[in-house]
């Protein structure tokens, strides 16, 4: 179709206006795209689960030994590798004892040649008690021998000693497993040159594991008065199993501000070192009230106190006015207004409007 020069006017004009309600449509999407706000939900817990608190952990072997030769020297054997499991007594690496032996054998020698030494003594002092008796040598001189034979007594101790100590060291250039268990750490190789008490891996009970958790300093009086100590697994299932509090840190580790806590877990559980699982406390100060956190509750004037709903058909929120009552920490009771399974904004109550649309955020 051929477009007339008159025609020019209207077409740019039309062009003009397709041009703007794009640009108006955009900018409307945009709008639209902006409201929509990433929010970090929480779910209202029941009155039983707002009375417990439960902390990540991770599975460790109960007794974690590490591994070191009391001895140094180059290592020529090398007889097991990472995550083997062991008996007590295996060897699981050799240093080269030829330096070692040559010092036994030194030592060995020092001791026969002491022995020799305190034999002879030994003759002679019943040979000059014989003089004595007869009159022949003096009482000094006999007590001289006396002190002779004690003296080289002595050194044939002390070089038994030196020859045992020899003996151990030379014993002590083959590592051997304390217990039965697995290789968890194994860092040695053959021709390596290592020092003495080096630590060159770890060695795992099988029989016995841990929960290793980290408990908040505003949890910490809750968590070491508690009478029973809860533990899941998450690989084996929902089942929760009681396990024991065998250690809590006096000090709170200087980055995370947490206290290292180690709970046993029952044998039956069969839980390997690696899984991760939870474990759930009652608190001490129970109340017959929900708790939620106090960032979550907003006071928008008119309506009073209340909290922001997440409804998941319509993805947006409505607010819901509650009645709170005292402040527990980052905690706030509420004595009604919600239900059990809710899900409530946690944090930013005073960005949100009613019918505001949201998308839950993962991982804050």
């Amino acid at each position: 179709m051929t477009i007339k020069p008159k025609q020019f006017p209207l077409l740019l004009s039309l062009m003009g206006t397709t041009l703007l309600l794009a640009g108006c449509n955009e900018e409307k999407k945009a709008d639209v795209w902006q409201e929509i706000r990433q929010v970090k939900l929480f779910t209202v817990p029941s009155i039983s689960q707002a009375n417990t608190i439960v902390l990540p952990g991770e599975v460790h072997a109960n007794i974690d030994t590490p591994l070191a030769f009391r001895v140094a020297g180059k290592v020529i054997q090398k007889k097991t590798v990472l995550g083997q499991t062991v008996k007590k007594g295996q060897l699981l690496a050799e240093l080269d004892a030829s330096d070692y032996l040559a010092g036994y054998q030194a030592a060995s020698a020092q001791v026969s040649a002491a022995n020799a030494e305190r034999q002879q003594n030994s003759k002679d002092l019943a040979r000059y008690k014989s003089l004595l008796d007869k009159g022949f040598i003096s009482p000094a001189e006999y007590e001289r021998r006396k002190t002779l034979l004690a003296t080289s007594n002595a050194q044939l101790d002390q070089t038994i000693a030196n020859a045992k100590t020899s003996q151990n060291q030379t014993s002590y250039t083959q590592l051997r497993a304390e217990q039965d268990g697995v290789i968890s750490d194994w860092q040695l190789e053959v021709g390596q040159v290592i020092s003495a008490g080096q630590v060159i891996g770890k060695l795992a009970t099988t029989q016995e594991t841990a929960l290793w958790v980290n408990v908040p300093e505003t949890r910490l009086q809750d968590f070491q008065s508690a009478k029973t100590y809860d533990v899941k697994i998450n690989a084996l299932g929902n089942a929760r199993s009681a396990a024991t509090l065998t250690e809590l840190s006096p000090q709170a580790d200087a980055t995370t501000r947490t206290f290292a806590a180690k709970l046993k877990l029952p044998a039956s559980l069969k839980a390997v070192a690696g899984m991760s699982g939870d474990v759930s406390v009652a608190l001490s100060n129970s109340t017959s009230a929900l708790q939620i956190p106090l960032t979550a509750v907003f006071n928008n004037g008119a309506s009073g106190n209340g909290v922001w709903v997440y409804q998941p058909k319509k993805g947006n929120v409505h607010f819901v006015k509650v009645k709170v009552g005292k402040i527990e920490q980052d905690q706030i009771v509420i004595e009604s207004g919600l239900q059990t399974g809710q899900q409530i904004i946690a944090a930013g109550a005073n960005l949100i409007h009613e019918g505001q649309s949201v998308k839950p955020a993962e991982g804050i």
